[in-house]
């Protein structure tokens, strides 16, 4: 669990991202995987995003999303991980806990500690610049409408 910050700071494609990256890191910790495991993700740009490598918006979480993927295929040559999409991520099981951990991170600013968390998202994240456009656009509107 990483608390982003604000939605003014963050979008929902760089919460795919980093959501992704914890799932990663959790497989990478696990003794004995085999076989198929899929990350599941609500977003299509974000699906898109991991299979990338060109330089996308918000790079820097997915190449800490490629780090991971990379370490893990290394830890577990025997797994292969795939990424689907599924609007709401619903019918998708472990969903229920995943949105209890992500709302707790939110609503509390509440993060696992920082051992648990991969090194690239430690720390302060940098600015979404799309989300702190959008910020400022719906500020400046709710401005002009007073």
């Amino acid at each position: 669990r990483l608390h982003l910050g604000s939605s003014a700071h963050h979008t929902v494609f760089e919460g795919e991202g980093v959501g992704g990256t914890l799932a990663l890191a959790l497989l990478r910790r696990e003794e004995d995987v085999t076989g198929g495991v899929t990350i599941v993700v609500d977003s299509q740009p974000a699906v898109n995003a991991t299979r990338a490598l060109a330089s996308t918006p918000s790079h820097w979480i997915w190449d800490a999303w490629h780090v991971e993927a990379q370490s893990f295929a290394r830890s577990h040559p025997n797994a292969q991980v795939k990424v689907r999409w599924a609007p709401g991520h619903k019918g998708i099981a472990g969903n229920e806990r995943a949105d209890v951990e992500a709302k707790r991170a939110a609503q509390r600013g509440d993060s696992s500690p920082p051992a648990a968390i991969p090194a690239a998202l430690r720390g302060v994240l940098p600015w979404s610049k799309s989300a702190v456009r959008q910020d400022m656009n719906e500020k400046r509107k709710g401005a002009i409408e007073r």
